[in-house]
């Protein structure tokens, strides 16, 4: 039996005082496609600086 890993990808848009509010999520279920949703989260919100990405496995 193989074991897989999925990815997840998150958009957090942080505001003092607030709890982080969630506007986007996906996942990935390997390194390229990862790589690939990365690269899209980043080229949408590099001018947000209220927003965090958070990636885990």
């Amino acid at each position: 039996m193989q074991l897989t890993t999925t990815h997840g990808i998150s958009a957090l848009r942080i505001t003092d005082g607030q709890e982080p509010e969630l506007l986007r999520y996906s996942t990935a279920a390997d390194a390229e496609q990862l790589a690939e949703l990365l690269a899209e989260y980043r080229a949408a919100y590099a001018d947000r600086g209220d927003i965090r990405i958070d990636v885990t496995s």
